[in-house]
């Protein structure tokens, strides 16, 4: 009984320190991108592609609300065995069918990250490669894109749920992607 727990809490410490070393090399990357002055969407696609791969996602974008109150995509990136970045003019018709101006609102007016695990329906869509792509838990996150403009990263998932070491993780991934797009 003991011997089976040790080995237990051994396995888990062995992929928590994994994944911890996933995310320091994916801040790596962001930074690196941003030092090299890359282009803006080239560094959020970095962080999107870190990020739906540490949480497990289906798919990530980082969206701005337009003063129109249309959603406008900076960048987007399908996850899972084909993760791939997509162009954003197919990556907003992707997304349209989601509703998710009011959950981007509303990551934006509290400032703080937000899981919806319990969405009733699984929101399903096909992407330009005729996948289909289920969401039914979001995770959104406030992103900096610059001096004054503000964005929200959105992942989805049809996994478990996101979890408290999910929201770290984006945490701390847009705080690198924030200042690998700060002006110097």
């Amino acid at each position: 009984m003991t011997v089976e727990r040790d080995i237990t809490e051994r396995k888990s410490e062995e992929r928590n320190i994994r994944r911890e070393l996933n995310m320091l090399s994916g801040i790596n990357q962001i930074l690196k991108a941003g030092l090299k002055s890359s282009p803006p969407e080239k560094i959020c696609k970095i962080f999107l592609e870190n990020a739906v791969k540490l949480t497990s996602s289906n798919l990530g974008f980082i969206c701005r609300i337009k003063t129109e109150g249309e959603l406008s995509i900076t960048a987007i990136v399908i996850g899972g065995e084909a993760q791939r970045e997509i162009d954003t003019q197919t990556g907003l018709k992707l997304i349209s069918g989601l509703s998710l101006k009011g959950f981007c609102a509303l990551v934006l007016s509290d400032k703080k990250t937000i899981v919806i695990n319990n969405i009733p329906q699984k929101l399903s869509y096909i992407d330009e490669a005729g996948l289909v792509v289920t969401a039914k838990r979001f995770l959104g996150h406030p992103v900096n894109l610059g001096r004054t403009d503000e964005g929200v990263a959105v992942l989805t998932s049809d996994g478990m749920g996101y979890e408290s070491g999910d929201r770290e993780i984006i945490a701390q991934l847009a705080e690198a992607l924030a200042d690998a797009l700060s002006p110097r």
